[in-house]
């Protein structure tokens, strides 16, 4: 399979060449034989098949992206030493089917409402059950898949030649060069690099595409309207239909709930620009309060 790497879809990532003795005996073999395995006997089966696996390189690698994770992120660490104690996680669970009338989901919702987490959940439960490991998941069954495609933002360094939306067009079309009908494809926001007028023309062609391929696909994106009426794009030829995923909201707050449902047109900006205080009204405040703009509020009596 190509592409593994769901934290670094481009299979470049940072190398760690030492890593927290404590992060390293959480994740130990020993550990998770604690907490997975009920007797001596289950303890050996999954031990044997652990050691087989790291000889292989795509897992060395993606467990590799796992440790990263691990360091940069405490609350994740925390959250796991919980789980390994056998505490209750507040987490929250979603149904996902891939069917012929849900082949293609176009994923929209708040900005910070589980989009792309979702997204990368999805290609980590195909990449998990094709190696043999356990899931996180009360029950899965699934069609292996060939690839596993992913189209995520690149880094600014290989747009240079390019621009950012050649880079982006140029790794589509990669994408649909190597893709069959058998492929899991994931997208995050992609085409969000050009005007959002040229973005939806894009867009809609690429969905329109993965309709005539046929792969099973999820496409998280701002472009509400991509997602409006997927009955038009369901009309023209294909084997598996066009569905609009929302992310929810719940009393104001992110559920992180995911459902069949029209988009409802709103990405919540405004509270995203309030909580790092960049609205006009923050903005000028804090012009103001740093002092630069004396001579201008000496003028005109602004304080």
């Amino acid at each position: 399979m190509k592409n593994l790497s769901l934290l670094y879809p481009e299979g470049k990532g940072p190398d760690y060449e030492i890593l927290a003795d404590n992060t390293c005996s959480d994740l130990s073999i020993d550990c998770i034989l604690d907490a997975v395995a009920e007797n001596d006997i289950e303890k050996k089966i999954i031990k044997d098949i652990m050691i087989k696996l790291e000889s292989d390189a795509e897992v060395i690698r993606y467990r590799g992206d796992i440790f990263e994770d691990i360091v940069r992120f405490p609350v994740l660490r925390e959250k796991m030493k919980d789980m390994l104690e056998g505490k209750k996680l507040d987490i929250v669970r979603n149904n996902f089917e891939f069917s012929r009338e849900h082949g293609i989901y176009i994923m929209t919702g708040p900005n910070r409402g589980g989009k792309t987490t979702f997204t990368q959940a999805v290609g980590m439960l195909f990449l998990m059950a094709q190696h043999g490991l356990y899931v996180p998941a009360e029950q899965m069954s699934f069609e292996p898949c060939d690839n596993i495609l992913t189209h995520f933002p690149a880094d600014e360094e290989k747009t240079v030649n390019m621009g950012r939306l050649g880079e982006e067009s140029k790794r589509l079309s990669e994408i649909f060069t190597s893709a069959s009908d058998k492929s899991l494809l994931l997208f995050n926001e992609s085409l969000a690099s050009t005007s959002f007028t040229e973005g939806l023309y894009i867009a809609r062609d690429v969905v329109q595409a993965l309709r005539f391929l046929g792969a099973r696909t999820i496409f998280n994106t701002h472009m509400h309207e991509l997602a409006m009426h997927p009955e038009i794009m369901n009309s023209n030829e294909g084997d598996i239909k066009v569905a609009s995923l929302v992310t929810g909201m719940y009393e104001g707050k992110r559920s992180y709930k995911v459902f069949i449902a029209p988009p409802d047109g709103v990405s919540y900006a405004r509270d995203i620009a309030e909580k790092y205080g960049v609205t006009l009204s923050q903005l000028k405040d804090s012009i103001i309060s740093s002092g630069k703009t004396y001579y201008r509020c000496a003028e005109k009596n602004c304080g």
